[in-house]
């Protein structure tokens, strides 16, 4: 919100700061809120699960979505400091 207020204070119109200036901020923020209602999702279906072997199947399903997120992201995690470069190296 603060930059595309900023962008507008700067004499950008609302069309070059929304497809130009905000558009990849916002979709990546919207992907990330997708994903994250995702994997809630899953962890409450595995949490109601009471079948064993389902539910070892589904977890390792669900631990390879949330690894993949990662892996895709890695650079991002490492260059803010939330993983490790020896974390990242077991991913």
């Amino acid at each position: 919100m603060k930059d595309t207020k900023k962008q507008l204070n700067e004499g950008k119109s609302k069309y070059e700061v929304l497809m130009r200036g905000t558009s990849d901020t916002m979709q990546d923020l919207a992907q990330a809120y997708g994903e994250r209602i995702a994997m809630e999702y899953c962890l409450e279906r595995l949490a109601k699960l009471n079948n064993k072997k389902n539910k070892e199947v589904l977890e390792l399903v669900f631990r390879l979505y949330g690894m993949d997120i990662i892996h895709r992201d890695l650079n991002h995690y490492m260059l803010y400091g939330v993983l490790s470069e020896a974390a990242a190296k077991k991913i």
